[in-house]
């Protein structure tokens, strides 16, 4: 296990010129999101199963883009309702090309996966621990992907205290 001295070293190395708000934020989708759905494909592979890893990175354009590739944009994706209210929150009124193109690959990678059991990427094996990454260009590439989320490894997030909690306010 790698020491909670150096998971935040490698976390500002890899996001240099991130603000403390874009690190803690980095962190907390690693223990949220990313370290768990990796320990479960590690975990499934172990037990003789097989799991297929992706992550949506493909950032929602709307309101200049601040949300990011933010938790709930997969959902008018992978369900091509791009002009609901969510969808129109998240993709803009009206959706771009991009979103659109992003949209129907998720439809139909999760098609494929419903139908055959392959949603037309490798198998994640901890070996090679491929993901698809979903995006204006996706791509399957070794997971994790950046050197934090194998840093952060059986470390929880810092815990967070707003300025009310530290007494600042």
């Amino acid at each position: 296990m790698i020491s909670r001295r150096t998971g935040p070293d490698a976390y500002r190395a890899a996001h240099p010129g991130a603000t403390a708000e874009d690190l803690l934020e980095a962190v907390t989708s690693d223990a949220l999101f990313r370290m768990p759905s990796l320990h479960l494909a590690e975990g499934n592979a172990a037990a003789g199963g097989t799991s297929y890893v992706f992550e949506l990175t493909y950032p929602a354009p709307a309101m200049g883009g601040v949300l990011g590739a933010c938790h709930g944009l997969d959902i008018p994706l992978s369900f091509g309702t791009l002009d609901t209210p969510m969808g129109r929150h998240f993709l803009g009124d009206p959706p771009g090309p991009e979103a659109v193109e992003v949209s129907c690959e998720l439809q139909q990678a999760w098609i494929r996966f419903v139908s055959t059991g392959d949603p037309g990427w490798p198998a994640y094996e901890p070996t090679r621990q491929l993901t698809r990454m979903f995006d204006s260009r996706s791509e399957s590439v070794r997971y994790p992907s950046s050197p934090p989320a194998t840093s952060g490894r059986g470390t929880l997030p810092p815990p967070t205290t707003s300025a009310k909690d530290s007494g600042r306010g």
